[in-house]
């Protein structure tokens, strides 16, 4: 598969965006959903009846966290992002003094995290890195509590409600995130998404606003393609026997679940589904094979379909289920291409070529991999790549100043706790506290990332001839595997 930029012209209708996407219509295009892009696939999906157009699933979670944080607590994140906010853009003076607080009761300074306008996820860390230092922001607020200093903004951290709702609304978003993260794998499969789909749904049931939370969770399930997606859930050899437990309805009873595999055979692969229903009847009840997923290490769901396969010639359910658990359901290594290739042309070189430009991109990737394979760790930046538990005490000694910094990276050295206030003692202050140098690092939170760490000298042919074949100009792709029998 080929990563690459294609010109858009100056035609930005949807029939312009369809003629250039059919260009390319047998390899699997990642594009937007929203207006001349979704019309366009649109148009494409009556012309290719055997491609699935879908959207990124990982980013209709991120979606979803928006959503739970723009209705039912719309004001706690209002309230708490600009608590964030305002500490970090305060360096000389609260700033300063939550330092003390957090070092006087922990005996070491935590990150405020503040709110990425651009990435919901990062509202999680927000909120825990508030509740993981509310003992020192109480004490703050206690001792300036009658200083004409204070304002508005901080005084809601001396309010009891505040923080019930705030570590509510993190309980909430918490899972989210983890699904978020869970789902931006190029591993993932269909059932994968109906997987975290059931796990959130759960979890919004269970909560006191479960009328709100499970209306926006139908809103986006309702979306989707649900014959495709129950049908991959049943096809998968690790939650097969999840899929057989769930209560009967119109999409998961065996009669229902035998037609969706006929008709995406014939619509995937071939018209003739004779014996099809037969095998779905013996793998519903659990007796189409001895094999299991755990008896194969590497690509395990991939290597127990192409087994059965391989055992049984003239089966027909191995060939649907790899074409339906084959189908991409995020865009998110062609995401991760946007910041790469940001990266590339510069203001200082903006003319630069298309060409030249995935020439910089294959060379980048050829390092990366390089420094992968011979475990160099590079030391460049570090970014936050999970969620953050707010009970934890991460090797920090000033909070960070933005959530787009780059903090660098520190040794910690273990110290005594600090003794805490009686009358204000919580289960989260009482954590063992560990401090380190004065660069600032969530070194617990944070993972490296994988910028190259050195430079290219050694030649490579394989490189070299992939940078003089590299195609002027190709649309970008997601690195999933596409449709198999087209």
């Amino acid at each position: 598969m080929n990563y690459g930029l294609r010109p858009a012209g100056d035609r930005h209708d949807g029939l312009a965006i369809a003629e250039q996407m059919e260009e390319v219509i047998e390899e699997l295009l990642a594009s937007d959903m929203e207006c001349q892009c979704g019309r366009a696939r649109r148009i494409l999906a009556l012309r290719y009846p055997k491609i699935s157009f879908i959207h990124c699933f990982a980013h209709d979670i991120y979606n979803l966290v928006e959503a739970v944080l723009k209705t039912v607590f719309q004001q706690i994140s209002a309230d708490a992002a600009g608590v964030a906010s305002y500490l970090n853009t305060s360096t000389s003076k609260w700033l300063v003094r939550a330092m003390k607080a957090m070092h006087k009761r922990y005996g070491a300074s935590f990150a405020i995290f503040t709110l990425c306008e651009t990435r919901w996820n990062s509202m999680q860390a927000c909120f825990a890195s508030l509740l993981r230092a509310r003992g020192a922001l109480e004490d703050i607020i206690f001792s300036y509590r009658n200083s004409n200093e204070m304002t508005e903004k901080l005084r809601v951290l001396g309010k009891n409600e505040f923080w019930t709702k705030l570590e509510t609304a993190e309980k909430i978003v918490r899972p989210l995130c983890t699904a978020s993260f869970h789902l931006q794998r190029d591993e993932n499969t269909v059932a994968d998404v109906v997987l975290s789909y059931m796990e959130i749904y759960r979890g919004f049931a269970s909560t006191e606003f479960s009328d709100s939370l499970v209306e926006l969770v139908e809103t986006r399930w309702n979306a989707c393609e649900q014959p495709l997606f129950i049908l991959g859930f049943f096809l998968h050899p690790e939650y097969a026997e999840q899929a057989r437990q769930l209560p009967s309805t119109v999409l998961t009873t065996l009669d229902d679940v035998s037609q969706f595999a006929q008709y995406y055979y014939r619509r995937f692969v071939d018209s003739d589904d004779t014996g099809l229903r037969g095998e779905m009847f013996t793998w519903f009840k659990g007796s189409y094979s001895t094999s299991r997923a755990v008896d194969f290490k590497k690509d395990s769901v991939v290597t127990f379909w192409e087994y059965e396969r391989d055992a049984n010639k003239d089966s027909k359910l191995p060939v649907l289920a790899l074409t339906s658990l084959s189908v991409a359901v995020n865009t998110a290594t062609c995401e991760r291409l946007f910041s790469e290739l940001a990266l590339i042309p510069t203001p200082k070189r903006n003319r630069m070529s298309i060409r030249k430009t995935a020439k910089h991109q294959i060379m980048r990737q050829f390092v990366r991999e390089k420094n992968r394979r011979e475990k160099v760790m590079p030391t460049a930046s570090k970014k936050l790549l999970r969620t953050i538990d707010p009970r934890e005490r991460p090797c920090i000694t000033t909070p960070q100043n933005s959530a787009r910094s780059t903090p660098a990276r520190t040794t910690p050295a273990r110290t005594t706790p600090a003794q805490t206030t009686a009358a204000r003692t919580t289960a989260a202050s009482t954590t063992p506290a560990r401090t380190t140098s004065s660069n600032p690092t969530p070194a617990a939170a944070e993972t490296p990332s994988q910028e190259p760490g050195g430079i290219f000298t050694t030649p490579n042919r394989q490189i070299q001839a992939q940078l003089h074949s590299a195609p002027p100009a190709r649309v970008l792709l997601p690195s999933s595997k596409t449709l198999e029998q087209m």
